[in-house]
This record gives structure tokens, C-alpha cells and sequence, in this order.
């Protein structure tokens, strides 16, 4: 794959870095949907990246249906997973010309949202009728409640924290394959934790540290 990464200086369009590039990778099949799309704007680049994490996500969870049993733990966090691209999709989605039906297809087809909660996010169309609609979903209406308070909380920050929760908690445990899962999403963590420490620190503002800082969840303590 890395030998052939300088053709992408010759590429004009997806199918030329798809069949230049991609083809003969392992994630070549995820980006079938997406060759339609002819130019490589911002735009278009990232719903190709949301295109390509969905179909990531619904080959994942159709590997783990068909180990069966042995992956009931790891289902739990792809639903997480699915439901905040929901989430963040529907966000960024405001102020753009996305429409109901382009949001939907971004959208992975499983879930603790799906399909009645996808649609409902789909509809709105700003920031109040986002959060409006997020309270009374389960179980998202109860993770925004237990993180109301004083303390000014980013929406990503609320649910890297409840993602965290739920890593450690498969470690206690019998969670078979969940485990890895876990294990690398913790590690992915306190590597961001790292780096925004060490940005803090860069830009003379340590005061800012705990802004972004995930930590050990004391809810299992």
C-alpha cells in the first residue's frame, strides 16, 4: 500500500486513488458506496470518511453475530459506537446542506438509536431540538443528567467519559473478545490524554488541563 501512496499525486478523482491506492487493501470494499462521488472536496471528503466508518462498523458487528455468544460484551460497545456517530454526524451536520435522507445514510444500520431514534436526530435542525430530543432517548437522557453541574462538559467529552466507563467495566468481567476492544480504546484514550496535557503545557495554560482529561471512572469504585 505505501509504495503505491505517491500515485496519489496523479489522482483526479476517488476512483482513481480507489483503484491506484485502495484496491488491493483489506479496506478496499468499504469504499464501494462511495465511488460515486466525483470530487474530492472538504465536503465530500468527510462523507466519505462517515461512509466509510459505517460500512467499518456493519462488517464488524456481522463478524461478531457470527462468533455468536462469544461476542455479546463487544456488541455493547459497537452499539456505543454507532450511536455516538449518530451523534456527532447530526451535529455537524447543522448549517450545511445535508438532508434528512443524506444523514440517514451515514447513519449504521444498528444500534440503541436505530431506527426510531436515527430518524428523530436526522430531523432536527439545530443545537435545541438536538439536545431537546438526546433527554429523552435511553440512555442518553440519563448520561446528560448525571453530568449537570457547575462544570462546564463538552457533548464529547460527556460521552468519551461514559465510553471509558464502559472499557473498564469489561474488565470486571467474563468478557471474552471484549477485552482487546477495551484494552485498545483505553490506551487510544490515555494517549489523548497525554497529548492535551502536553498541548496545556505548550500553550502556557495549565489551567485548562482538566478540560479535557478522562479519567478512571469513580462510578466503579
Amino acid at each position: 500500500m505505501f509504495e503505491s501512496m505517491e500515485n496519489l499525486l496523479v489522482a483526479n478523482d476517488l476512483r482513481e486513488i480507489h483503484r491506484l491506492v485502495l484496491i488491493d487493501t483489506p479496506i478496499s470494499t468499504y469504499f464501494n458506496d462511495c465511488l460515486k462521488n466525483e470530487k474530492i472536496d472538504e465536503t465530500n471528503i468527510e462523507f466519505i470518511r462517515n461512509s466509510v466508518y459505517k460500512a467499518y462498523l456493519e462488517d464488524f458487528v456481522n463478524f461478531c453475530i457470527q462468533l455468536g455468544d462469544e461476542c455479546s460484551d463487544l456488541m455493547q460497545l459497537l452499539v456505543f459506537e454507532a450511536d455516538r456517530r449518530v451523534i456527532n454526524i447530526t451535529l455537524s451536520s447543522f448549517g450545511t446542506e445535508l438532508t434528512v435522507s443524506d444523514k440517514l445514510k451515514l447513519f449504521p444500520s444498528f444500534g440503541s438509536l436505530n431506527p426510531s431514534g436515527q430518524l428523530a436526530m436526522a430531523q432536527c435542525t439545530n443545537s435545541e431540538e438536538f439536545h431537546n430530543m438526546l433527554e429523552v432517548m435511553a440512555p442518553y437522557g440519563s448520561v446528560l443528567s448525571r453530568f449537570k453541574g457547575a462544570e462546564p462538559r463538552t457533548l464529547d467529552k460527556i460521552l468519551d467519559e461514559e465510553e471509558h466507563f464502559l472499557c473498564q467495566s469489561i474488565f470486571l468481567q467474563r468478557s471474552r473478545y471484549a477485552v482487546f476492544m477495551a484494552y485498545i480504546n483505553l490506551c487510544e484514550q490515555e494517549l489523548r490524554n497525554v497529548m492535551w496535557i502536553a498541548e496545556c503545557i505548550a500553550q502556557q495554560q495549565k489551567f485548562r488541563i482538566e478540560e479535557c482529561l478522562i479519567c478512571a471512572d469513580v462510578r466503579l469504585n
